[in-house]
């Protein structure tokens, strides 16, 4: 895991933040098909500053085999299996890819098995960001397939050769935040605790994210059950909860965005 100190956040997105992101949504999107309007992001405004307390978050997102070990345990279920998901990383056995097909209430489950809990949106965020509200993990240059690994969005690698659209973690240099926080932008999405109008946010692009949508500042808002072949997860821990792998782990109250 990897401290995230105690401070001030700067979070969210300003008028001129949504217009770069419209702009980056133009560039890659075939107009017949999405809008890229304003609308389309801002309910990410206001820009806001926001004093968290200091946690800690997984440096990378849960593996298969970190997942398999709480199967094996007898705490966790294996990832759903049907439709889309029916070529999963863990039914692929793709060890150190992120496991995905998970949902919010399996994700959580792990967090709580290990001593720790999912991280909220703004720690999330914060994470991702860093205290300047760099628009990427990396910064302010736009993404390429050396910044994040979305092989649909930018043609950096196809279905047949590239593990069906996810990497081992920490696979790309350049997807680091200011903390070293691995794999924020690309691979898979991942679960939060917050929520925003009863819906779960994610936060982070899969392989199928426009540039616009790997922003730290972007999310979605998806029901708890859902499970899709591009979100996973990382943990989070603060001091004053258990150590993490804890065998009984405390009761976490998620928070609302």
């Amino acid at each position: 895991m990897i401290e995230v100190p105690a401070g001030m956040a700067v979070l969210g997105s300003t008028s001129e933040d949504l217009d770069h992101a419209v702009e980056l949504c133009r560039a890659e999107s075939d107009s017949a098909i999405y809008t890229c309007d304003t609308q389309d992001f801002e309910r990410e405004s206001p820009r806001r500053e926001v004093d968290l307390e200091a946690f800690w978050i997984d440096t990378s997102e849960v593996t298969v085999q970190d997942y398999q070990q709480c199967i094996e345990a007898g705490i966790c279920t294996p990832p759903n299996a049907s439709g889309v998901c029916k070529e999963n990383t863990y039914i692929r056995a793709l060890s150190t890819h992120p496991v995905n097909c998970v949902d919010w209430r399996e994700a959580s489950a792990y967090c709580r098995w290990r001593g720790k809990r999912l991280p909220n949106a703004d720690e999330w965020e914060k994470a991702a960001r860093g205290t300047e509200g760099e628009t990427f993990p990396w910064g302010e240059e736009a993404p390429t397939c050396e910044h994040a690994y979305t092989p649909y969005r930018g043609g950096c690698g196809d279905w047949a050769t590239l593990d069906g659209g996810t990497a081992p973690v920490g696979s790309v240099p350049l997807d680091r935040s200011p903390y070293g926080v691995k794999d924020m932008a690309g691979n898979v999405g991942e679960w939060t605790s917050s929520e925003y109008h009863g819906f779960r946010i994610t936060k982070g692009g899969g392989a199928y994210s426009r540039s616009s949508n790997l922003r730290c500042a972007a999310f979605s808002a998806v029901s708890d059950d859902d499970v899709e072949i591009f979100v996973g997860f990382r943990c989070a821990y603060s001091e004053e909860e258990d150590e993490p792998g804890a065998a009984e782990p405390p009761q976490i109250e998620f928070d609302a965005l």
